[in-house]
């Protein structure tokens, strides 16, 4: 034999392929031709060997590109494999982000629904669904939560050249008069309620330090055609109009330092608020000093600012729970901002009531501030009605000894001033260290901004509005302990037992 068919090179080929090695080629080539003669010639044999390693070159490239294809296909499928985990995790964020928007906001669902609609109205998609009226669609706008999205303005509500509420919205059966400052009527419970309800309007109305959107928001669900019991709440049963009145407020917060536990600290303050109330039963104003120009027919009222866009239930549930405390709770927000716009809507309010001018129905009297987490005594209730102007105490939990606030000798002489960070303050006094009039609103004090800074702070520069010292600033106790800022809850009392 001369040559190798194609045949047998082919059968070659397909085995293994230490065959394109060529020493390992040329002894199995002498194997299989050991029976042929010797005296071939050498032309013939060079021929054959030639033709092998053709063969075997043509199988090593076929064997590569059945192992490329065998790669490539592998690694497709791992890129579909992937792609498809992909979009289906895309798909879950996305239908969670909506699932969060509709669920967290109550304007959301109908907001995505309004750009739904305006979409399609736009761009054509989906043609005739967007011209077709509320009645033939397939869903109820009416069954949808609250505080839809509306394409009206603030202005559709409010008077935007007198930022204020224009005309009234209602008519109650008996209503304030509100054009004379100085003659006044007799109000009831009803015109009580109808100004109260107008007061908080022109709040929000004005809008300070809160954006028109959540403005506006406020007040389509204070609207008297919506149960607006879930943005405002009161009890003014125990109220007398003109009488002097102490205007207690908290501006609070479910994002705050009491977290799950506020009920709790609110239960607290109501508790010590109810000591004070059943003392005063009991026994008399004192009528020293100055408590004497007062008298004995005191009372006081209590504002609570939620910043949220709802009120909240457990805070609500507390407040309701005790049938002898008069209090105002409504929403004003969502800030989250230090509650500097919860406590300029607490002043507005406060204005509101007690300046004759603006309708008030209430005297004038001490304003004092209550931090949800901070602590008080039944006697400081009674302390601020010495207030002529602003009056001042310690506060706990303060300062570089555990208490913040002007230290007296025994002359009650002013002696130094125990504060912790006392640089570029001219008057260190914690938010809830001292009270002032409330006929300081308006004249003094001017709106609609009454809190004059939005960030952290701003007690320093409210203070230098009223007076120009720390001397001026009214002692109405000498180093006396009935106040503490961020007071703890018991240490017994957690979120499964009933604090405090």
């Amino acid at each position: 034999m001369t040559s190798i068919s194609s045949k047998n090179a082919t059968r070659l080929n397909s085995e293994d392929l230490q065959y394109s090695h060529p020493s390992y080629s040329n002894q199995n080539y002498g194997k299989h031709h050991h029976s042929s003669s010797s005296s071939s010639s050498s032309s013939s044999s060079s021929s054959s060997l030639s033709l092998l390693n053709q063969n075997d070159q043509s199988s090593n490239i076929f064997s590569e590109k059945i192992r490329g294809l065998g790669i490539r296909r592998r690694v497709s499928r791992s890129l579909r494999v992937i792609c498809w985990f992909i979009s289906c995790f895309g798909l879950i964020i996305s239908l969670s982000i909506i699932y969060l928007l509709c669920t967290s906001n109550p304007s959301s669902s109908r907001s995505i629904l309004s750009l739904s609609t305006a979409t399609t109205k736009r761009f054509g998609f989906l043609r005739g669904i967007g011209d077709q009226s509320s009645k033939e669609r397939s869903f109820s706008l009416e069954s949808l939560p609250e505080l839809l999205t509306t394409d009206k303005s603030i202005c559709s509500y409010c008077d935007c050249n007198l930022n204020r509420t224009s005309p009234p919205l209602f008519k109650f059966p008996t209503e304030v008069d509100q054009t004379s400052s100085k003659a006044r009527v007799e109000v009831d419970r009803s015109s009580m309620a109808a100004h109260l309800w107008r007061s908080i309007r022109d709040i929000y109305c004005r809008h300070s330090w809160l954006g028109e959107g959540p403005a506006l928001d406020l007040l389509l669900a204070t609207d008297l055609s919506r149960d607006f019991s879930t943005h405002v709440q009161w009890r003014l049963n125990s109220l007398k109009p003109d009488v002097p009145t102490a205007y207690l407020f908290t501006k609070t917060s479910w994002a705050g330092k009491t977290k799950h536990l506020r009920y709790a600290f609110f239960k607290r303050h109501i508790l010590t608020i109810r000591t004070h109330l059943d003392l005063i039963r009991r026994s008399k104003w004192p009528e020293d000093g100055l408590h004497s120009r007062w008298g004995q027919n005191r009372q006081l009222i209590w504002i609570v600012v939620e910043d949220g866009e709802r009120l909240s239930n457990d805070v609500a549930q507390e407040l309701s729970s005790s049938s002898d405390l008069a209090y105002v709770y409504f929403a004003y927000g969502p800030t989250h901002h230090f509650g500097n716009a919860q406590q300029n809507a607490a002043y507005s309010l406060i204005h509101r009531l007690s300046d004759r001018s603006m309708g008030g129905f209430l005297a004038h009297g001490p304003i004092i501030s209550i931090d949800d987490d901070s602590n008080f005594l039944p006697e400081l209730l009674v302390m601020i009605w010495k207030t002529k102007r602003i009056g001042v105490w310690p506060m706990g939990n303060l300062g570089p000894h555990g208490w913040e606030g002007p230290v007296y000798d025994e002359t009650h002489r002013l002696v130094k001033w125990e504060a912790g960070a006392v640089k570029d303050r001219k008057f260190p006094i914690d938010n809830g260290a001292f009270s002032f009039m409330s006929d300081l609103l308006g004249s003094v004090i001017k709106g609609p901004r009454y809190w004059p800074t939005d960030i952290s702070g701003g007690e320093n520069e409210f203070i230098s509005k009223i007076v120009k010292s720390k001397e001026d600033i009214e002692p109405l106790c000498y180093n006396c302990h009935v106040a503490w800022h961020n007071e703890p809850l018991p240490p017994a009392c957690t979120d499964l037992q009933i604090c405090p």
